[in-house]
Formats: C-alpha cells, structure tokens, sequence
C-alpha cells in the first residue's frame, strides 16, 4: 500500500514539517554536541569542568531555540485554525 500526497510550500502543513525537521536537527546537533562534552570531560586527567560546562550550555540553548521554532509554528498554525 502506498499512499501519497502532494504539500503546498505555502501551506501549513508544508511550514509545520519545516518547523519540525528544522528543530529535530537541532536536537540531534545537541545530542551530539552532548555527547563531544563528555568526550571532552573524559579525555583528559586535568580539570576541565568549567569548559565541559560550557559546552553543554551552549547546546542546550541550541535545543531550546529548536523547541521555541515548533512552539511558534504550533502558535501560529492555531491562529489560522
């Protein structure tokens, strides 16, 4: 079975899958960028935890931009509705 259908980039749907897989990127940059911190904690004996720290701030900021852009195209989806 196989089921198609045809998206208007102007339309809601069209800015809503935009909105989605543009802040799922960003998660998945997060993630990784989660992951590089403790790569970081671990790689060396000295005290990096300040840098660590940093790192994981920076990314977590970048997930909640990517959250925020879904909020807004719910938000404005609604409007419309």
């Amino acid at each position: 079975m196989r089921i198609e259908h045809d998206i208007d980039r102007k339309g809601t749907l069209y800015f809503l899958l935009s909105a989605f897989l543009g802040a799922y990127n960003k998660r998945s940059d997060s993630i990784s960028g989660g992951l590089k911190a403790i790569a970081l904690a671990l790689s060396t004996p000295n005290d990096n935890s300040a840098q660590v720290q940093a790192e994981i701030d920076k990314y977590v900021a970048q997930l909640n931009t990517g959250t925020a852009e879904v909020q807004d195209a719910i938000n404005q989806h609604n409007k419309g509705v």
